[in-house]
This record gives structure tokens, C-alpha cells and sequence, in this order.
């Protein structure tokens, strides 16, 4: 053990293992590089293709418990789905939002500095999703068609809002 410390620490002195260990370090910074541009471009793919379908305004947008259940049939989580939504609402050509954030960006940076709150639904106000939480809370404390009735007017609130806010 102490013969392979010994070789190890003379390597590292020479030039030619100096230059290993800086490529190998460029070939990783550049691959986590590539893969985190990757996953973003994924989540604007995403978004835009949710945002673009022609289904889109009529069934997914503001209601909440469709686009969960999208977010569950496609495998991610509900805040990933809404912060992806919310990424093509804010940045509709991919280009400019890399120039805005530069190249050097993880989409957890992405999500913290140019999405605002995690929990908060594309095209939602932030009361319209407590007030759902609120509902969540007290389904069972409803019968059906009292359910009903506070989802549809919660739904007419929600539409409300959002036209408030365009």
C-alpha cells in the first residue's frame, strides 16, 4: 500500500498526469454541462407541447385535477408538470431563455430564481390552489352533491381570477 501512495503522489507531479486529470475534468464539466441543458430543453419541450395542444385552453388549463393526473400518467411529479407549463409561458423561444440565464444553469436554479413558488399552478393564482388544498381537506365532510357544487363554483372563482390577471 505505501509503494502505490508513493507512486501515486510522483504521478501527480508530472506533467503528462496533471494533463489526465485537467481533460478528464473538462470531459465531465462539459457532459454535466450538456446533460443539465438537456433536461432543461426537456422541460420547455414539455410545457410547450402541453401549452401548444389545441386541447390545451378547453380541458388542461387552470384545472387542476386534470393536469395532476397528467403529471401522474407521464411519470413526473404535479409541481415539476406546472413549473414546466410555467417555464413556456415564460420563456415561448427557448433561445432567449438561455440567453436570460446563460448556459451554466441547473433547472433547479431555474425553477428557484425564474418560476417563483414551487406550489404555484401555471395560469392559477396563488389563492386558487389553497383554496383546492382547503377542499382536498374537507372532501370527505361533503356529500357528493355538495362537492359538486363548491367545485364547480371554486372552478368559476378560479376562471374569474385568471381573466382578472390577463
Amino acid at each position: 500500500m505505501t509503494k502505490e501512495i508513493v507512486e501515486y503522489n510522483q504521478l501527480k507531479n508530472e506533467e503528462w498526469f496533471d494533463n489526465l486529470v485537467e481533460e478528464c475534468k473538462a470531459i465531465v464539466t462539459q457532459r454535466r454541462l450538456r446533460a443539465s441543458l438537456e433536461i432543461i430543453e426537456g422541460k420547455w419541450d414539455l410545457g410547450k407541447r402541453i401549452i401548444k395542444d389545441s386541447n390545451y385552453e378547453k380541458h388542461l388549463k387552470g384545472s387542476g385535477k386534470i393536469v395532476d393526473g397528467l403529471a401522474k400518467d407521464i411519470g413526473i411529479s404535479n409541481s415539476d408538470l406546472y413549473d414546466c407549463l410555467k417555464f413556456y409561458e415564460r420563456f415561448e423561444v427557448f433561445d432567449k431563455a438561455l440567453e436570460e440565464f446563460g448556459n451554466n444553469v441547473t433547472w433547479f436554479q431555474i425553477r428557484q430564481k425564474y418560476l417563483g413558488k414551487r406550489n404555484e399552478k401555471a395560469g392559477t393564482p396563488r389563492v386558487c390552489y389553497r383554496i383546492e388544498g382547503i377542499l382536498e381537506s374537507f372532501r370527505d365532510w361533503f356529500n357528493s352533491s355538495k362537492a359538486t357544487q363548491v367545485e364547480e363554483a371554486i372552478e368559476e372563482f378560479k376562471n374569474k381570477l385568471i381573466k382578472l390577471r390577463k
